[in-house]
């Protein structure tokens, strides 16, 4: 517990700094939204140089329309005056602090509701009633057009002699309200530029006291770099309540030459500051004397009114079982409530667990209270499985109690969530928190059916069917099939795994078989090889499904030696045999390339065909290139019988080409990588 500004100790100390924070006034903080950017010395820029920007900045709490308030700041409009738009709106809304209206025209007002707004425009938009001058007005709810029901104030020239303002300098502004009087005033530099009584909470706010404060700005297809400089203790307080023990700072305006004389000088730190703090136990009045911005002498006053001391002790730890609730009521016994969740009520009721914390006011005094929640509900259990079960299985269950962390126990002792049971039981389970106790329990029954097994070959070959059959009796049993079909006995002549379902009127048995389709051997062999002395040929017919024998020896391949005359090769598999007979020639090889020196090109049919004569037994690869006398390509072919380079040469001058041929033939058994080259005269 504590009062006024004691701190308690442990995990609520933190929660409750952050509320503290979030009550000190007189030391706020702004949100920057959008366009909007802070740029140092308590000062905002709203919006700069580019089109259609949209910015806002908001105090960080609420004010109270039922109290006076007084705030000065500065505005600047930019240096652009016959392109530069759009102005700056002070703007009172309910909305949020994180609010944005529109760009434009609409000076970041236009867009959001319920809302007051002092306008400070420097641009003429003709289609909302603007003056020509920059002009001050006030209008509500999101409207800037003058004409319309939400004009509160007909625009007025921003200063007496309708000056330039978007010069780059900082205008002071005065806006202040007067609660009693309902008078909301506006001040430019130093002139009194706008005035009207207006009820604002009933009028503009519906009932709500509670309003943020803040400016808005906005560029269009024209633009102006827009700023806002304020303090964050702007906020002046005609009457300041201490919590009786307390310390608290007292606040007035800003001066023109930093100089104060506050009286009577009692109870205060220091009577010639801005700020002094003040820790009078009695009721009193301070005065301050100045010098304001704007060079009045002037005397503000500040009531100081004491609030006692209390302690509050409202939560209690409390269970709260099967949906019950908890009622708590502050309401008459104090004046404000903030939980640390955020709510500001004063009676709740709650029905989460959880641990509670709270700070409750009168006046400026406060304490703190915590309490924690505990929810529960009777235990419920729920057991899901199966009570009936075939013989050589098993019948699961599964237990699932609600609330997880209830304890639980089975009849005999066991304490696991998930049970097994292979024959014929009833068993039960028992549960209980500090809510209740509940019990459940079940009846497992074993069901015996005889074995299965599936009768029939495991092999089709060349596609000829064959027969299943179920082993059980069809008078006893159903039966189904994977196929579909539901008789005892089923013909098939695809490959593929069959399965079939037994049924009596409570349990099933499933068995399966695999079915192999096989063909024949059929593959595929060379009537006749010729197989030079010392080369390996690999015969392989590739038959994955049957054994081969070559000359009777089993082998999946064969590497041919130096083998001569015929060879029988044999394919046998389940389903059948097949055979053939291959005749090797063997033979010592050799190659060469013989190519003319000359062709033709007179259309005779005599000597017009460059192409080599072939004395190669087996040759194996070939290409021949075609190049002009400063060595460039001009043809490549691979092909032995082409005339295509003959048809080429035809198309060229007469004179030499030459030519390189690459090849390879199979000799002394070696595949032999050869080159040969020459040039060939094309002539008439």
């Amino acid at each position: 517990m504590f009062s006024g500004m004691k701190l308690s100790t442990g995990r609520f100390m933190s929660t409750m700094i952050l509320i503290l924070v979030y009550f000190t006034v007189d030391a706020q903080t702004y949100f920057a939204n959008g366009d909007a950017r802070a740029i140092g010395g308590d000062c905002y820029q709203l919006t700069g140089t580019s089109n259609f920007e949209n910015g806002s900045v908001w105090y960080a709490d609420q004010i109270d329309l039922h109290k006076d308030f007084d705030l000065e700041f500065y505005l600047s409009f930019g240096t652009r005056d016959a392109d530069g738009a759009d102005g700056i709106i002070f703007v009172l809304q309910t909305v949020s602090n994180t609010a944005l209206g529109a760009s434009g025209g609409g000076i970041g007002f236009e867009g959001f509701a319920p809302s007051l707004g002092i306008e400070f425009d420097t641009w003429q938009n003709f289609n909302y009633g603007d003056p020509a001058e920059d002009h001050i007005a006030i209008l509500s709810n999101g409207s800037v057009d003058h004409q319309g029901s939400s004009s509160l104030a007909d625009p007025v020239s921003a200063t007496p002699d309708e000056k330039n303002i978007e010069d780059g300098k900082d205008h002071l502004i005065r806006v202040t309200w007067d609660a009693k009087f309902k008078s909301l005033e506006v001040w430019f530099d130093c002139e009194l530029r706008q005035s009207i009584s207006i009820d604002l909470r009933n009028t503009i706010f519906k009932d709500d006291n509670l309003v943020y404060w803040g400016f808005t700005s906005a560029t269009g297809g024209s633009v102006n770099v827009q700023k806002a400089c304020l303090k964050k203790d702007i906020l002046v307080p005609k009457v300041k309540p201490i919590c009786k023990g307390d310390t608290v700072l007292l606040n007035v305006r800003q001066s023109q030459d930093g100089v104060y004389r506050w009286f009577p000088g009692e109870f205060l730190s220091d009577t010639t500051v801005k700020r002094p703090k003040c820790f009078s136990t009695v009721p009193k009045v301070y005065y301050a004397e100045f010098t304001d911005l704007c060079g009045n002498k002037v005397v503000d006053t500040i009531a100081v009114v004491i609030d006692q001391p209390f302690e509050m002790d409202e939560g209690k730890d409390t269970l709260l079982c099967d949906g019950e609730r908890y009622s708590i009521r502050l309401k008459d016994r104090y004046d404000s409530a903030l939980w640390s969740s955020g709510y500001r009520m004063l009676n709740r009721v709650l029905t989460d667990s959880g641990y509670y914390r709270l700070r409750a006011w009168k006046g400026v005094c406060y304490d703190d209270d915590s309490f924690y929640i505990k929810t529960n509900i009777t235990p419920q259990i729920l057991l899901t499985g199966d009570s009936i079960f075939c013989a050589n299985e098993t019948s699961k269950f599964d237990l699932s109690i609600t609330p997880s962390n209830a304890e639980f126990v089975w009849d005999d002792g066991n304490t696991d969530t998930t049970r097994a049971f292979n024959s014929t039981t009833r068993i039960g389970v028992r549960s209980w928190n500090e809510c209740g106790e509940t019990s459940n329990s079940i009846f497992t029954r074993q069901i015996f059916i005889n074995p299965l097994s599936i009768l029939g070959d495991s092999l089709i070959c060349d596609g000829d069917p064959v027969t299943l059959t179920a082993s059980l009796d069809s008078s006893v049993y159903s039966f189904e099939w994977s196929t579909g079909e539901s008789n005892r006995q089923i013909e098939v002549s695809d490959e593929g795994e069959y399965s079939v379902v037994v049924k009596d009127k409570t349990c099933s048995v499933e068995q399966s078989k695999a079915i192999t389709l096989e063909r024949s051997p059929e593959f595929t062999l060379p009537d006749n090889i010729l197989l030079c002395e010392k080369e390996e040929i690999i015969l392989n017919p590739g038959l994955s499904n049957a054994q081969l024998f070559w000359d009777e020896v089993a082998a999946d391949s064969l590497i041919l030696l130096d083998y001569n005359g015929q060879l029988e090769v044999r394919a046998v598999n389940a389903c059948g045999e097949m055979s053939r007979t291959v005749d090797v020639t063997l033979k010592e090889c050799f190659c060469e390339l013989l190519f003319p020196n000359a062709i033709t090109t007179n259309g005779d049919n005599l000597n017009e065909v460059f192409r080599p004569f072939v004395e190669c037994d087996k040759l194996t690869s070939y290409e021949l290139m075609i190049y002009n006398r400063w060595g460039e390509k001009l043809m490549t072919t691979n092909d032995l019988f082409s005339n295509d380079i003959a048809e080429k040469l035809d198309e060229l001058q007469l004179g030499v080409y030459a030519w390189i041929c690459l090849y390879s033939g199979i000799e002394a058994g070696r595949n032999v990588n050869k080159m040969d080259s020459g040039v060939v005269h094309v002539i008439h």
